[in-house]
């Protein structure tokens, strides 16, 4: 809903507010994947504006804004019409020689997020702006600032085999042949800001050339914090130091514009423009760099069910064959292997940007109609 309050005769208050939460559920079942085996994606998403505008005299205006972005990612172990239920202990099952999965959903990347830590996997923004606008003779001038600050968390824990670990299971004509083991739970969390500040002017000069011309600066900072990998069934946990300055990037760009009436009826005009625009940034900059997106979060294990209790006897936690356990297919499981690195450069001074210029030729034929080259 959206509210618009004349406060005063100078002083205009809006305010606007939207709340979604959508359900993309039950997703790709199938011959090979059963409704239980999908995937549940509920996202809420809620958007706040507040604006302040006052006009002070007939020179001087003064505008204000702010805005609250708030989302979720939330994957339950149920959901949607879908006549089933899931519950932590209901082990991800498929069988290899038709590949069909059942029972549960498996997955390393995208775990579930219900449950008793009630996990939502945040994500969001909040921005601020205010200008001042003043208008003497031939010129108009504003300067203003802008800011924002926003993040995004991952988090959420698999189901587990009770008494050995989370983990999926692999039958071969309904007989146990492996295991997909999964670290859980997962935990991850990276944050920006981004702080803009800008002047510009417009100036009109002998009637027929008018002048746009400005500077902005950003600043750009983006950020983990430490980070807890708690204990698994499988392998220790460990600690993420935090690191802020990733990236950290200072930039100044120009914009240039000129507007010239060639005849003088003012029917035909020449428009020139020139501008350094800065990519837009956000918390996945930081992600790519926070080493628990580095956690390797699956690995196999032959299983040979030898007592046919259908359980995994073995020591989990050692990566070599024991048991009934064959050795695992990766043993950097469970640790964080970086293999992206920025370079200084990246990190501090090279902030994606362009450079726009444009030139329009324009002539009115009639009013409402015209033409233009450019």
């Amino acid at each position: 809903g959206r509210i618009t309050w004349q406060a005063s005769d100078k002083d205009k208050i809006g305010i606007f507010a939207n709340y979604a939460n959508t359900c993309s559920c039950v997703q790709g079942v199938s011959a090979t994947l059963a409704p239980e085996a999908a995937l549940n994606n509920i996202i809420p998403n809620q958007l706040t504006q507040l604006t302040w505008t006052r006009v002070a005299t007939n020179k001087l205006l003064i505008e204000t804004g702010y805005t609250n972005l708030w989302t979720s990612f939330r994957f339950p172990r149920e959901a949607g019409s879908a006549d089933y239920t899931v519950s932590a202990t209901d082990i991800p099952t498929t069988e290899l020689s038709t590949g069909f999965s059942f029972n549960a959903r498996a997955s390393t990347s995208l775990p579930y997020t219900d449950g008793p830590e009630n996990f939502s996997d945040p994500a969001g923004q909040r921005n601020a702006r205010a200008a001042v606008s003043y208008v003497s003779g031939n010129h108009a001038l504003k300067v203003g600032t802008t800011l924002a600050f926003g993040g995004l968390e991952v988090n959420g824990r698999n189901n587990e085999i009770p008494g050995f670990g989370p983990a999926s299971i692999r039958l071969l004509n309904g007989v146990p042949n492996s295991l997909l083991l999964s670290m859980s739970p997962v935990y991850q969390k990276q944050t920006f800001r981004n702080i803009g500040v800008y002047a510009q002017d417009q100036w009109s000069i002998n009637g027929r050339l008018t002048l746009n011309y400005g500077f902005r600066g950003d600043f750009f900072t983006g950020s983990y914090p430490d980070q807890t990998i708690p204990d698994t069934p499988f392998v220790n946990g460990f600690q993420i130091t935090g690191r802020s300055g990733v990236p950290s990037w200072k930039d100044g760009s120009i914009r240039i514009g000129a507007a010239y009436r060639v005849t003088a009826d003012g029917k035909t005009a020449l428009k020139v423009n020139f501008g350094r625009y800065v990519g837009a940034a956000g918390a996945g900059f930081p992600q790519s760099v926070n080493p628990a997106t580095a956690i390797v979060t699956s690995a196999t294990r032959q299983w040979t069910d030898a007592d046919g209790d259908f359980f995994p006897d073995g020591d989990a936690r050692n990566q070599a064959a024991n048991g009934e356990l064959g050795p695992i297919s990766n043993r950097a499981f469970g640790t964080s292997v970086v293999n992206t690195n920025f370079s200084n450069d990246v990190m501090t001074a090279n902030r994606p940007y362009t450079y726009q210029t444009s030139a329009v030729l324009e002539r009115e034929l009639a009013p409402g109609f015209g033409i233009w080259v450019g």
